[in-house]
C-alpha cells in the first residue's frame, strides 16, 4: 500500500539565523520535520500547502515562464553550503534541492545535475554543461572548491558574492526608475503637443494670414 505524499510550506532558521521559507514533500508533518533537521535547518512553523486555491494557485503564460536569477542561484548556492557543513552528501544535498525549489526551471537542472553527480561525473562538470543557468565564475570556483576540498566554503563565498551583486543590481534598478519615468512623461508630453496643441495653432495661424490679406485693387 503506497502512502501519499503531502506538500508542506515551512518557516525555518539555518546555522547562521537567517530565516529560510520554502516547500518540501514528505508522508506527514513529523517526517517534514526530520528532512528540515536533516538538512540543517531549525523549524519555526510548517503548514500543509493545499495547491490551486485563491491566490495559491500558480498561473503559467507560455513563453513568459520564470526564469533563473542571481537571487536563486545564491539561494541554491546557500542551502548547499549549509548542508554540506551539515554533513549531507553532495548527492544527497543535490537530490533534496532539486525537489523543494520553488523556481521549475532551476529544480530541472539540479535534477539533470543530480544524475550526472550520482554516475561519477564531477560536480562542476555538471554544472558546466548548463552555462545558460550557471555562470562561468561559479563554475570556475566549485572546481577550485572541489580540488581544494573546501567546497562548502566556496559555495558560501559563491552565495555571498551573488547576493552583493544581486542587491547592488536592485539598487541600481530603482535608481534609474525615476529618471525613466521623467522621460516617458516628457516623450509623452511631447507627442499630445504635436499631436493635439501644434495642428490648433497652425489653423488660427493659417486663418490670421488668410485675414491680413489685402483686398484687390479694382481696374
Amino acid at each position: 500500500m503506497s502512502i501519499a505524499v503531502k506538500t508542506y510550506t515551512h518557516r525555518s532558521r539555518n546555522s547562521a539565523g537567517k530565516l529560510v521559507k520554502g516547500r518540501l514533500d514528505a508522508a506527514s508533518e513529523a517526517a517534514a520535520l526530520g528532512k528540515l533537521r536533516g538538512m540543517g535547518l531549525a523549524p519555526v512553523a510548517i503548514d500543509e500547502f493545499v495547491p490551486g486555491t485563491g491566490l495559491q494557485r500558480e498561473i503559467e503564460i507560455p513563453g513568459l515562464s520564470k526564469g533563473v536569477g542571481l537571487k536563486d542561484l545564491a539561494v541554491v548556492s546557500r542551502q548547499l553550503a549549509t548542508m554540506l557543513s551539515a554533513g549531507l552528501s553532495l548527492l544527497r544535498t543535490l537530490s533534496i534541492l532539486s525537489e523543494q525549489s520553488q523556481n521549475k526551471k532551476l529544480a530541472e537542472v539540479l535534477g539533470q545535475v543530480t544524475q550526472d553527480v550520482e554516475t561519477g561525473i564531477a560536480f562542476s562538470t555538471a554544472l558546466a554543461k548548463h552555462p545558460k543557468i550557471f555562470p562561468p565564475l561559479m563554475i570556475n570556483m566549485v572546481r577550485a572548491g572541489e580540488t581544494g576540498g573546501f567546497l562548502d566554503g566556496a559555495l558560501a563565498s559563491i552565495a555571498t558574492n551573488f547576493e552583493k551583486e544581486a542587491k547592488l543590481r536592485a539598487t541600481i534598478k530603482s535608481a534609474m526608475t525615476y529618471p525613466v519615468m521623467v522621460l516617458l512623461m516628457s516623450l509623452v508630453a511631447v507627442i499630445a503637443m504635436l499631436v493635439f496643441i501644434v495642428p490648433v495653432f497652425q489653423h488660427m495661424f493659417e486663418g490670421l494670414g488668410d485675414s491680413c490679406r489685402c483686398p484687390p485693387r479694382c481696374s
